[in-house]
């Protein structure tokens, strides 16, 4: 669906609601799962912490292989493919009753994440504006952080409401999960497919290819370096907060609700600041 004017494309909004409906099921199950692997299934604190990098092992194993199935078999149909099984990830949670299982659990998880981000970043290339890229970018990211804090906040209480009973908030954030996948497959228009053949390539234009190419590549080795620092703390930080802090589980899920206004605030500011001030100077603030 090509944007008229001023209009956003209605396929941005679709993608911007599943951000948010699966990212708040899976923040739910983020705040539950330490927590029941620590304190259900008896695993150690490192085993624990062994669990949530394994999702990114296999999320980063699998990752450049699933980006290129998305571009042979198309964006839409990937990413629709890709809500589905982790939906069925966090079914499979509910049914989980030793260490084995959990671990086989988020390696899926992993895998399903490596077919979905690939897909979904090009579907918010492909059907943002040039000059907004950033800003788009920056409202889903900010629509997913704020939904993660959320669902770990929702975790807390769902535990003290169901007295504990990790069974029924992991059935919950299944039910969230599954949601955004009819309006996905309903509502989300695939991407119109450029050709590029018989087209000439000057030295010019590989050159600038190039250049391109080692820019990527720093920004991923970027991206390696910010997300492994963040997920050494935030994976283990309610156990940490609950069984070395002392907190309640309420306690612990209210600290999540202190990011959700900050990240309603900066992210779409420092999406705007990227677009019309600077890329570099972004980057450089993280």
């Amino acid at each position: 669906m090509k944007v008229k004017g001023n209009f956003v494309n209605p396929s941005l909004f679709v993608i911007l609601a599943e951000g948010f409906l699966s990212r708040l099921s899976f923040g739910i199950i983020s705040f539950a799962l330490p927590l029941f692997a620590y304190r259900k299934l008896g695993l150690s604190l490192t085993e624990t912490g062994f669990l949530f990098s394994l999702n990114l092992i296999a999320e980063q194993a699998f990752k450049p292989l699933m980006g290129s199935v998305a571009d042979r078999l198309g964006l839409k149909r990937t990413f629709t493919a890709a809500i589905a099984l982790r939906s069925l990830v966090a079914l499979l949670l509910v049914f989980a009753a030793a260490p084995w299982q959990i671990y086989a659990i988020r390696f899926l998880h992993g895998f399903s994440e490596s077919l979905r981000d690939p897909s979904v970043s090009a579907l918010i290339a492909e059907n943002a504006k040039k000059e907004t890229v950033a800003s788009s970018f920056a409202w889903y990211t900010t629509a997913k952080m704020s939904a993660g804090s959320i669902g770990r906040a929702m975790s807390g209480v769902l535990l003290v409401l169901t007295f504990d009973n990790y069974q029924k908030v992991f059935l919950v954030a299944f039910a969230l999960s599954a949601f955004p996948l009819y309006v996905v497959a309903r509502y989300l228009t695939e991407p119109e497919i450029k050709h590029c053949d018989d087209v000439m390539i000057d030295t010019a234009a590989q050159e600038e290819g190039d250049n391109k190419k080692n820019k990527l590549f720093s920004v991923v080795i970027l991206g390696l370096l910010i997300a492994g620092t963040a997920q050494m703390i935030s994976s283990l930080f309610p156990v940490l907060a609950m069984e070395y802090g002392g907190l309640s589980a309420a306690q612990t899920s209210l600290i999540y609700t202190i990011s959700i206004v900050v990240v309603i605030v900066s992210g779409p500011m420092f999406g705007w600041l990227s677009d019309n001030v600077s890329h570099k100077f972004v980057l450089m603030v993280r």
